[in-house]
């Protein structure tokens, strides 16, 4: 693997230690490496295109549990919560990022996956009588950062809420360290004091120099294959 991926790929087993080191979260599933023609991939278990996965199902309770029942992401918060993340990298250069947080559609009692696995916890709050009692209705958001399709309609960096094609522009990658700190700064202000430790975790895209937007909105990466289709994020 390459130095990038391999500093990815401990960040991301670091930060997961912490949150289940500090009761953060109450499941926690490392991430994997695949590879494919010099494409690296760290990403959640089974990860697989179409299904749920796709825009069409972004913000549907469909898609909330389905990502439970083929474990298919990082992190399961205190609360139901979900948090995953892919990386693709090629040649020691960041080719995209995709950094999932999908709340809960539940306000669950933290101690209720005590009781049952996570998918028995859910559906029973799908099949009791006063279910609209505990719904909340709350976006996931998705931070991308995607040199493939980069184009003045799809910013290099951006982050999708409410619906897939909203994209608000950002400035630049996020690394997963940091994307989980924003998660709980800004979701979780009461737990953030647990967080006092992150500002000791390294942030492996800071020292990244970046070539300008335009820059990848008329480069070529088809040439190696590099088609998003060929290594879906989503």
């Amino acid at each position: 693997m390459s130095k990038l991926s391999l500093q990815i790929f401990s960040d991301m087993r670091s930060t997961l230690n912490f949150l289940a080191a500090k009761n953060l979260c109450f499941f926690y599933i490392d991430p994997i490496k695949t590879s494919h023609v010099g494409v690296e991939l760290i990403t959640w278990p089974n990860h697989e295109s179409g299904g749920a996965s796709k825009e069409s199902y972004f913000g549907s309770f469909e898609q909330y549990r389905s990502f439970i029942v083929n474990g298919s992401y990082h992190a399961l918060l205190f609360d139901g919560s979900l948090i995953r993340a892919s990386f693709k990298v090629f040649e020691n250069e960041l080719l995209a990022h995709s950094l999932w947080y999908w709340p809960c559609p539940f306000l669950l009692d933290e101690d209720d996956f005590e009781d049952g696995p996570p998918l028995d916890v859910v559906d029973a709050y799908c099949e009791d009588k006063n279910w609209h009692k505990y719904i909340k209705m709350r976006t996931p958001i998705r931070f991308d950062y995607d040199t493939i399709n980069a184009s003045l309609a799809h910013p290099l960096s951006h982050m999708h809420f409410q619906n897939s094609d909203c994209r608000l522009k950002v400035n630049s990658p996020m690394c997963f360290n940091q994307f989980v700190k924003f998660i709980f700064d800004h979701f979780y202000p009461k737990r953030a004091p647990l967080c006092e430790d992150w500002k000791h975790f390294s942030n492996c895209f800071k020292k990244m120099q970046l070539p300008p937007e335009a820059h990848f909105m008329t480069k070529d990466r088809h040439f190696l294959g590099l088609e998003s289709s060929n290594f879906p994020l989503e």
